[in-house]
Order: structure tokens, then C-alpha cells, then sequence
């Protein structure tokens, strides 16, 4: 049998751990305290976890939100997916996720990019929880036109011009309407010199961050202020599952051949699906087919979502294998 004539006191060990996990001292104040080194400190307290006197635990609501990120960064083969805890409230969960999404962008986002903003409830969240601390010169680019009948804090022009004060970037938007009313009046807007310039720096974005407006299983986006009941009509006919950035997809991910489908002024969507990292940010379980019809037509290299539609969303790709 082994000699233990060598291990550390086991009350040593236990004081150590309390004094560094309880009472939160250093390392340095508690060798002083028990008059040892810093290095015998050090192995006091890797011995403790070795002992399991000192035991991590990460409550399982929060840990749940580590599996769901596994399971659906596998499943939906994307680069990245944040799970975000859940909350009581709707409106607290659309802030954890702007939150979210803030941090996930200035963590990401360098002096090389230039970056894509869409417009949305979420993304205006997302922008009032940038740090204004972290200048960096970025250019901004509005990727759709104006939507004039939505809350004038929801304008995509709006929006740049407030993450840009955040970054002290440059910019570059979209002054005309996003929805015209035919083909004809888009490509002659599509001709003026200010238009030009920002169609042609879509090509030049590395970053896209946007929401996900929701049509099915009910109708959840600001857009339908912008329509009239007959288009609205069409587009439910056309069995639409949300709008990305103007554009109205359906559950295979393609976009739906309507009325609007050329009148839209903006990124068109093989030029969106080349930008190298594209953000989505949603919240709330019902917009899981959304997004899954988003993820199928390849708009989505990062997903940041909350934990109810993680849930949702594992649900019904788990059901989708077993009914295979």
C-alpha cells in the first residue's frame, strides 16, 4: 500500500478551499493568512476539487441551455448557436437575447469588416446594449430600403445611424422605401447615383446581424403595417413562414413567388447568403418553423436564440428524425 506519509492535511486543504471559494481571498492572502507558499496554496486548493470537497454545479436550467446549443449546432450544421436562459416574460427574453447578440457581435467584429444591419425589434434592442467604449471604424450598410410605416425607431436607416455613433463607424443607407410599388419604379430607383453606391457595397459586407420576423404559426412581424390585405392574403396563400430583411420565405426555405417578390430594394438573397457570417437573432418559441425555414435555405451561420425556442426547435427536429 501507497505511504501517506506525504499528502497534505486534509483540515489544511478544507481551510484553503474556504478561504479561496468562500471568503474569496487570493491566492497570495491566503498563503500569508496560513503562513505557506503560494505554490502549496495552489495545490491545496487543486487537491480539494481532486477530493471532491469543493464540488461545481451548474443548475440544470442553465446547463440545459449548453446541450440545446450542442444538439442544434450539430443537427442544423451552423458555425455557432448561443441558447439563451429563459425567462417569465416575452419582453425580458427579447432583451436577454439583444444583450446576447451585442456582446456576440463586439467580440466578433474587427477594423476589416463591414457590416450589415436589417431591421427589427430585436436589432433595435441589440443596439442600445452595444458598449460605446468599444470604438472601432466599421462601415454600416443598411441592407434593405426604408419602412416608412413602421416605427420610425425601427427604420433600418435609423438603426445604422445608431450602431455607427456606437462604433464610430461609417455608413452607408438606404433612404428610399424598401417595398415600391412595381418593378418599373424599382429599377429606376435602382439608377440613382446615392442607390448605386450602397447596392454596390452589399458585395462588400463580411457581417449581417437581423431579426426573424414570424408568419406561421401566426402572424408576429411589424411588416403587414406596410401591406394591404391583399397582398397579405397572397402571401398566406403562398404558405409564407417569415420575412427576412423584406424578403417572405417559406417553409423550404425558398422565397415565395409574389407580387412583392419584384419590387423589393435591397440585398437580394444570393448576395445575402455569400456575406461570410450571418446573425440571427429571435426570441420566442413560436417562431421555430421560421427559423428552421430560414436554416434550410442557408441565411443563418450564427443562431442566437432563448432556451423556450431552443426547446421548441430541438422538439421538432427530434420529431422530424423519428418520423423519418
Amino acid at each position: 500500500m501507497a505511504s501517506n506519509s506525504f499528502e497534505q492535511s486534509l483540515n489544511l486543504i478544507i481551510k484553503a478551499a474556504h478561504l479561496h471559494y468562500i471568503q474569496s481571498l487570493s491566492q497570495s492572502e491566503i498563503a500569508k493568512q496560513l503562513d505557506i507558499s503560494v505554490p502549496t496554496v495552489s495545490r491545496l486548493i487543486k487537491k480539494a476539487k481532486q477530493h471532491g470537497i469543493i464540488k461545481f454545479v451548474i443548475p440544470e436550467a442553465y446547463s440545459e441551455c449548453l446541450i440545446l446549443e450542442d444538439f442544434l449546432r450539430s443537427t442544423l450544421d451552423i458555425r455557432d448557436v448561443i441558447v439563451c436562459p429563459a425567462r417569465s416574460d416575452t419582453e425580458n427574453i427579447k432583451k436577454d437575447v439583444a444583450l446576447e447578440g451585442a456582446r456576440y457581435l463586439q467580440r466578433l467584429i474587427t477594423e476589416n469588416d463591414t457590416l450589415g444591419i436589417a431591421w427589427g425589434r430585436t436589432i433595435r434592442l441589440l443596439i442600445n446594449y452595444l458598449n460605446p467604449c468599444l470604438k472601432k471604424n466599421v462601415p454600416f450598410i443598411t441592407l434593405h430600403g426604408s419602412i416608412t410605416e413602421s416605427d420610425a425607431e425601427l427604420d433600418p436607416a435609423a438603426l445604422s445611424n445608431r450602431i455607427a455613433m456606437s462604433f464610430g463607424g461609417g455608413r452607408h443607407m438606404l433612404y428610399s422605401e424598401g417595398l415600391l410599388s412595381d418593378c418599373t419604379v424599382l429599377e429606376t430607383r435602382k439608377q440613382e447615383v446615392q442607390v448605386k453606391k450602397v447596392l454596390d457595397c452589399f458585395k462588400k459586407c463580411t457581417i449581417s446581424v437581423s431579426g426573424a420576423g414570424s408568419f406561421y404559426p401566426f402572424l408576429d412581424s411589424p411588416i403587414p403595417k406596410m401591406l394591404t390585405p391583399e397582398q397579405i392574403s397572397e402571401l398566406a396563400s403562398l404558405d409564407v413562414y417569415g420575412d427576412l430583411m423584406l424578403h417572405f420565405i417559406n417553409k423550404d426555405g425558398n422565397e415565395c413567388n409574389s407580387s412583392l417578390k419584384n419590387s423589393h430594394l435591397g440585398i437580394d438573397l444570393e448576395t445575402y447568403k455569400k456575406i461570410p457570417t450571418k446573425i440571427i437573432v429571435a426570441a420566442g418559441a413560436f417562431k421555430a418553423r421560421t427559423i428552421r425555414a430560414f436554416v434550410k435555405g442557408g441565411y443563418v451561420d450564427v443562431l442566437i436564440i432563448d432556451q423556450t425556442l431552443a426547446r421548441e426547435l430541438t422538439h421538432q427536429i427530434k420529431s422530424a428524425i423519428d418520423a423519418d
